[in-house]
């Protein structure tokens, strides 16, 4: 991890030769080492406060600007390399998440991890859809009855957030309301938790023939 915390872009090209390495520990090792490179080289007040110390620090490690085509080209590679592992790999789950949440290249495949056969992945990808802004209220509805606790969890604590908001229309409330009537009786604490504070949010429902002033 520590090459990716402080190395330039050698180094992280090193790492991904790592991931295919026979030791666990070392795999996810380069996984954490790639997440902390890509954290440092976004355009992030990190990144940001990376490239003006490399101005300054002598031996500090240059990293290339926000757009250079050799570190597009390497955050798409590890994107694709690291989803791989993530679905092949799914009792590690957390260590990709850590990573690819610096990754936005992850995007483009974060609708086919939703519906990943893997409660986890499924999980991870929730969280990173959210991180990135790409899910939205049909897909997060429909995780709200997902098998797998954890996307259930998340999908309830989004939704609770909106309501508190008002980031939600009339119609799309009116069409929450009862999921989460469901979501009440819950096995997870949480979730019903969640689903309670949510419901207690929601405006009226609108009555047939009555306009919301």
């Amino acid at each position: 991890r520590a090459l990716g915390a402080a190395g330039g872009v050698s180094d992280a090209e090193l790492l991904f030769g790592l991931l295919g390495d026979r030791e666990e520990a070392v795999r996810l090792g380069a996984v954490a080492g790639l997440g902390a490179f890509f954290e440092r080289s976004g355009d992030t007040m990190l990144g940001r406060l990376e490239r003006w110390r490399a101005e300054r620090v002598p031996g500090q490690a240059v990293l290339p600007p926000k757009g250079d085509p050799v570190l597009d080209e390497m955050a798409h590679r590890a994107a694709h390399r690291l989803v791989r592992m993530l679905t092949g790999d799914a009792g590690n789950a957390t260590t990709y998440h850590g990573a690819l949440w610096n990754i936005p290249e992850v995007r483009p495949l974060l609708p086919a991890l939703l519906d990943d056969p893997q409660g986890e992945v499924r999980s991870i990808a929730l969280y990173l859809a959210e991180h990135f802004g790409d899910v939205d209220f049909a897909v997060r509805l429909r995780l709200l009855d997902d098998p797998h606790p954890s996307v259930r969890h998340n999908a309830a604590m989004t939704f609770e957030r909106l309501a508190k908001q008002r980031s939600l229309t009339q119609a799309e409330q009116d069409e929450l309301r009862p999921r989460l009537e469901r979501a009440r009786e819950d096995p997870d604490d949480w979730i019903r938790l969640y689903a309670a504070r949510t419901l207690a949010h929601l405006a009226p429902p609108e009555q047939p023939g009555v306009s919301a002033e």
